[in-house]
C-alpha cells in the first residue's frame, strides 16, 4: 500500500551527491509517466529542461543535512507525482516556460 519513505543522513557531500543525482535520474525515467498521467502536451525534451533548473538552483548548498533535506522533498514530490495526488493544473503550471527575470533600474 502506501510506502513510507526514510530519512537519510548523509555523512559527507559526496554521499549526498550520489542521493541528488539517484534522484534526478529518478525524476527524469518518470517524464512519460507524467505526460501519460496528467495528459500534458510537452515532450520530454522540453520538460526535461525545467527539472534541470530546481536541480540547479540548489547547487551551491554545501551543507549534506540541508543536502538531505531537499533530497527528501524531492523524493516526497516525486512520489506524490507518481500517485497521482497532484492536481493536474498544477503541473501544467509547473512547466510553464519562466520569464527571464530582469532588474528593474
Amino acid at each position: 500500500l502506501y510506502r513510507t519513505m526514510k530519512t537519510v543522513v548523509s555523512e559527507d557531500m559526496a554521499a549526498a551527491n550520489k542521493r541528488v543525482r539517484a534522484l534526478y535520474r529518478a525524476t527524469l525515467r518518470e517524464v512519460p509517466a507524467m505526460i501519460a498521467n496528467y495528459e500534458l502536451n510537452l515532450t520530454p525534451a522540453q520538460m526535461q529542461p525545467r527539472l534541470r533548473a530546481d536541480f540547479e538552483k540548489h547547487r551551491g548548498v554545501e551543507n549534506p543535512a540541508v543536502v538531505d533535506r531537499l533530497v527528501f522533498q524531492g523524493m516526497c514530490d516525486l512520489e506524490e507525482t507518481k500517485m497521482i495526488w497532484k492536481q493536474s493544473p498544477a503541473l501544467r503550471q509547473y512547466f510553464q516556460p519562466q520569464e527571464p527575470v530582469t532588474d528593474a533600474q
